[in-house]
């Protein structure tokens, strides 16, 4: 079995959706036989994803349907799946292209269709998904949410609708309460997350300055970051603030992960927070919103909410809870979540998709 995975940008900012997209591939092929590709556009800064994914690159110069029609015509469709990730862009025409000629197209759009997203540039976004995007997402096999809101959303236009989260890597640690208890938000500096509140929240809260706690911000930008160092800028020299716009991977991650007892992402809209699986994995606790789409943990007290806002954000400030068992985090999310696990259930959809 080959699984084409196609996406439209492979660069830091997009980390999340092309990671997600990426990390199960190892897994698959070690554990069932099944080879994946990674298609993308060339980028200056290229991540090497056959050595971190065991993923056979595809990297192209053009979106043209020719260049798609080049690359599957070496592919049968009684052994190979499409899957494309994300919304509005190349992707989906390549996987209508796919579904026309013979092949199982997957659609997983990763919270791009979420209504929270589709308000941004609403009117753009109407026409389009009423009169081009919908239309071609209906000749996919199958459509993949990656959270449960999700899947209700979804089927509220299209039929075929299976859940399947995200998943992450299990740590070899997790992480063990320290002083300074850490707060860690670690992930693009987006407005749509909130970061910046966290920050000014913060500093108005009794936790700014006690050295008994400590906040990190760290990430690489996507427009926040210059309000967030003009506020970092006008703190006291003994704040207990971290900011940086540098992205961090691998083994950095994990000591970042390791030595945090709360993970932040008060988010407007997510499709499914890879990064509060991760956090998960290395025992930190979830401080997120509904806007994460994972009701999950609040379900089962593994989380504790916030809302998308300054005044959220500074009650919890002002009230940080004590930090509880923390394997009880790591087992859930292993549990549920782990590479092992999303793995098997995606190998069991690809099978029933090339079976009919």
């Amino acid at each position: 079995m080959n699984i084409i995975n196609i996406i439209d940008r492979i660069d830091k900012v997009n980390f999340g959706i092309w990671n997600a997209a990426l990390l199960p591939c190892s897994t698959l092929y070690n554990i069932y036989k099944v080879k994946c590709f990674a298609v993308f556009p060339r980028i200056d800064d290229m991540p090497d994803v056959k050595t971190l994914y065991n993923v056979e690159p595809i990297i192209i110069d053009n979106t043209d349907t020719e260049e798609f029609r080049k690359i599957i015509e070496r592919f049968s469709p009684k052994e190979t799946i499409i899957v494309t990730h994300g919304s509005w862009r190349f992707p989906t025409r390549w996987g209508n292209y796919a579904a026309q000629n013979g092949f199982k197209w997957v659609y997983t759009p990763h919270g791009m269709l979420e209504p929270w997203s589709k308000r941004l540039k609403w009117l753009k976004k109407l026409l389009y998904f009423h009169f081009i995007e919908k239309r071609m997402i209906r000749r996919a096999a199958t459509i993949r949410a990656v959270s449960k809101p999700e899947m209700e959303n979804l089927k509220k236009d299209f039929k075929k609708v299976v859940h399947i989260p995200n998943g992450a890597a299990v740590f070899k640690s997790y992480s063990a309460v320290t002083k300074p208890i850490t707060l860690l938000f670690l992930g693009r500096l987006n407005s749509k997350k909130c970061v910046y509140e966290i920050l000014r929240a913060w500093v108005d809260s009794k936790a700014f300055g006690n050295e008994d706690y400590c906040l990190k911000i760290v990430g690489p930008d996507d427009g926040e970051f210059p309000r967030l160092e003009a506020l970092y800028r006008t703190l006291p020299e003994n704040k207990n603030v971290y900011l940086s716009n540098t992205p961090v991977y691998g083994e950095e991650k994990e000591a970042l992960l390791a030595e945090s007892t709360f993970f932040l992402l008060p988010s407007q809209s997510e499709g499914f927070p890879t990064s509060v699986v991760e956090a998960g994995m290395a025992g930190c606790i979830p401080v997120i919103s509904d806007g994460c789409n994972f009701p999950e943990l609040f379900e089962n007290q593994l989380g504790i909410k916030v809302e998308s806002n300054y005044d959220s954000l500074l009650n919890f400030f002002n009230n940080i809870p004590q930090s509880s068992n923390r394997k009880q985090y790591t087992d859930y999310f292993v549990e549920n979540y782990s590479i092992e696990a999303i793995a098997e259930k995606m190998v069991s959809l690809y099978k029933r998709l090339l079976e009919h």
